[in-house]
């Protein structure tokens, strides 16, 4: 049920660039002893409403607590080359993350 709605959802992605992170996702949550289904129903849903500059701009802000020692995102500059976007844009992408959140 759980590797058929992660198959499912990365289907239907419209980012193609995300399916690694649904493969990613799905080979940790398989690494758990104990699988709560709900919570990853949750992890899917989140990711699939999240852009590629959204989670560019939280790797950076987790980049002290990733266990990554290739970090291609190291500063803001960083995710406005990347993403070929304005501080103003990285701005709002920011924001709506903390909206989300709260």
């Amino acid at each position: 049920m759980l590797f058929e709605h992660m198959l499912n959802t990365a289907i239907d992605e419209t980012q193609k660039d995300k399916i690694e992170f649904f493969i990613n996702g799905f080979i940790n949550i398989a690494q758990c002893e104990t699988i709560n289904e709900d919570f990853v129903l949750i992890f899917y849903d989140l990711l699939s409403e999240l852009r590629l500059v959204d989670l560019t701009v939280l790797k950076l802000y987790g980049r002290y607590h990733l266990n990554d020692e290739i970090m291609d995102v190291n500063s803001y500059d960083d995710v406005l080359g990347k993403h070929k976007i304005t501080y103003e844009q990285y701005d709002l992408v920011r924001q709506n993350l903390v909206k989300k959140v709260c």
